[in-house]
């Protein structure tokens, strides 16, 4: 630098609180971290010969099990806009989702015949209750609980053919962003500013 550089922009300088220098400030490298976790556990019970057809003589299946599913979000923002500078003020999030489920499940041999194949039904329901708890930001706790039946047949005329058709319903819950997520979260992209002199202590 030159030897009367003052070190700073001096404040008569053309390009002091210009709106090129006002936009050049709201620039800002934006580096957000979202931590995903999932923890799940599984106990099935299954009998694949529970008792056997009196038309057929094959055997009845069976399976019953439980599942739990945790999963956790932390979304940590970047330093800017955790204190308002450079966009939006946006705040550290956490918060976790754990799910209950049973199901049962039946499995019944309709046709084993050497000429016309075999068929095969699969009867199923499933029962989960879903809790959802925002921890940290929007804090809240949502639950939801839902009985999903499902029918399934199976037709197979050859070994190397078979067809399949299922009748089931889906269920969603909201994301947790979407339950939790903060309500200031978007930042303001139609103005700028010079943040520095607005937020930073002369």
């Amino acid at each position: 630098p030159a030897d009367d550089d003052p070190g700073w922009t001096p404040p008569d300088d053309p390009a002091v609180n210009t709106e090129l220098e006002g936009r050049n400030a709201g620039i800002v490298m934006a580096y957000n971290q979202q931590d995903l976790g999932m923890t799940i556990f599984d106990v099935i019970l299954s009998n694949g010969n529970l008792f056997d057809l009196p038309w057929n003589d094959q055997p009845v299946g069976i399976a019953i099990g439980y599942h739990q599913r945790l999963e956790t979000e932390e979304w940590k923002p970047n330093a800017s806009n955790t204190t308002g500078t450079g966009g939006g003020n946006r705040g550290l999030r956490s918060s976790e989702q754990e799910t209950n489920a049973f199901f049962l499940e039946v499995q019944i041999p309709l046709l084993e015949h050497d000429f016309w194949g075999s068929a095969e039904l699969q009867i199923a329901a499933r029962y989960a209750e879903i809790e959802t708890t925002g921890k940290i930001g929007q804090q809240g706790t949502s639950k939801f609980d839902t009985m999903i039946p499902k029918v399934a047949i199976r037709y197979a005329p050859t070994d190397w053919l078979s067809f399949r058709s299922s009748l089931t319903e889906g269920f969603v819950t909201p994301g947790l962003y979407a339950l939790f997520g903060e309500p200031d979260t978007v930042g303001e992209t139609g103005s700028v500013g010079d943040y520095i002199c607005n937020n930073v202590a002369e």
